[in-house]
């Protein structure tokens, strides 16, 4: 939103550390605010809730196909977890 109406590029680490006055700096229409605002907080909220389910996919007991799978070079337990979940 920010690159796109200001054509201010940044990373999307600089985005999801940005706080009110840093934004300001960056977005002063209030309708573009309050918009950019309800991004962060839906970032903010999903990048919690993957951190959950990742803490929880880590404790899930393996079965033995699973740790077969994430041996293949480029599969680790998340990919491997979600490949499980659609092929079986």
């Amino acid at each position: 939103m920010i690159t796109r109406n200001f054509g201010i590029q940044l990373s999307s680490r600089m985005i999801k550390s940005l706080d009110d006055q840093e934004l300001e700096k960056f977005v002063t229409i209030p309708e573009l605010k309050l918009a950019a605002n309800y991004h962060l907080d839906t970032i903010k909220h999903l990048s919690t809730v993957i951190k959950e389910i990742e803490s929880y996919l880590l404790r899930v007991k393996l079965k033995k196909e699973y740790e077969m799978l994430i041996t293949i070079p480029g599969i680790g337990i998340i990919l491997g977890l979600t490949m499980k979940c659609v092929f079986y």
